[in-house]
């Protein structure tokens, strides 16, 4: 399972989450949004204004452009993560998916396992 942070830059996309999440007492960035997930999912895409976040966290990462304003925005986004949960799965490889850096997105693999 891969999760969209719905964090960019300390700010919720939409809603309450960082209101809720302040409250709680839960920093709001996506570090505590993966350790959140820790156990269910198998890779988080994270925004590129949170870029210098992603070497704190224990799961595959992508790093894109997640804030999606319009229809290609979606559909860029829709077919990055999909593209990434086939490298996890081993199916397939960004650049087979069509993916590769000038598109945006970047790749930071994090061994798992023994």
């Amino acid at each position: 399972m891969i999760a969209v942070s719905p964090i960019i830059g300390g700010q919720a996309v939409k809603g309450p989450t960082v209101k809720i999440m302040t409250e709680l007492g839960i920093a709001a960035n996506t570090a505590a949004v993966a350790a959140h997930y820790r156990g269910l999912i198998d890779g988080l895409v994270l925004d590129e204004a949170d870029a210098a976040e992603a070497g704190g966290i224990d799961v595959p990462v992508l790093v894109t452009r997640t804030l999606m304003t319009d229809v290609a925005d979606r559909e860029r986004l829709a077919r990055e993560v999909v593209a990434f949960a086939g490298t996890l799965s081993g199916e397939t490889t960004l650049s087979s998916a069509g993916l590769d850096v000038a598109d945006g997105g970047w790749l930071r693999p994090v061994a798992v396992g023994p």
